[in-house]
């Protein structure tokens, strides 16, 4: 028999189920949610497995704002590593002298300015209303200046965190570079449906 606790708000959702599926129909909040499954046997209990983070709940509201200052924000984010190489982006803060938290990608191992990656982050579920302008702000510090590692980025938007679904591209930077300060960007965005 199985055992699932729901993280990060510690919830019993199953006690002693067989069944190889288990729906949670008791989600009330939007947020990135992960299971801890534990086997059962006449021997004892097994080694506790847990699923990857999903986020699960209605979809966030405007204004949304997002400085992945605790866990329970982090979570509400979709981390890709779509090249597969093992690096990705990772949330750190007290980064050159700063003590804000952040969202940081830095390739410990491909440190060249011809590197290609394929790496995302992409938030929860956010209600856009159709045929309206939303203002997104979002500001970026790079280690870069005098065209070594210049910072190539797309922002997309989608209707779902897959990489497939970010069908429309709403900023393609290719350059940028700054030196550990934060830049402050704001791009305008349609909703088309």
């Amino acid at each position: 028999t199985y055992s699932i606790v729901r993280q990060p708000d510690g919830v019993k959702v199953a006690t002693d189920i067989t069944a190889t599926s288990f729906t949670d129909n008791t989600i009330s909040k939007t947020q990135g949610y992960s299971y801890q499954i534990t086997a059962k046997s006449q021997k004892g209990e097994g080694v506790v497995a847990e699923t990857n983070i999903v986020v699960s709940g209605s979809a966030l509201e405007v204004p949304y704002s997002s400085n992945f200052s605790d866990d329970e924000d982090f979570r509400l984010w979709t981390i890709i590593d779509g090249d597969g190489d093992g690096e990705t982006w990772y949330r750190e803060n007290n980064y050159a002298g700063t003590a804000d938290w952040f969202m940081k990608y830095m390739s410990q191992s491909m440190l060249s300015p011809n590197a290609k990656n394929n790496d995302w982050f992409i938030s929860a579920p956010i209600h856009l209303d159709a045929n309206k302008y939303y203002s997104l702000s979002y500001a970026i510090r790079l280690m870069s200046s005098n065209g070594l590692f210049p910072c190539n980025y797309t922002i997309t938007l989608g209707e779902s965190n897959t990489i497939e679904s970010q069908t429309q591209q709403l900023v393609v930077v290719d350059g940028e570079e700054n030196m550990i300060v934060f830049e402050n960007h704001s791009v305008a965005v349609h909703v088309d449906k």
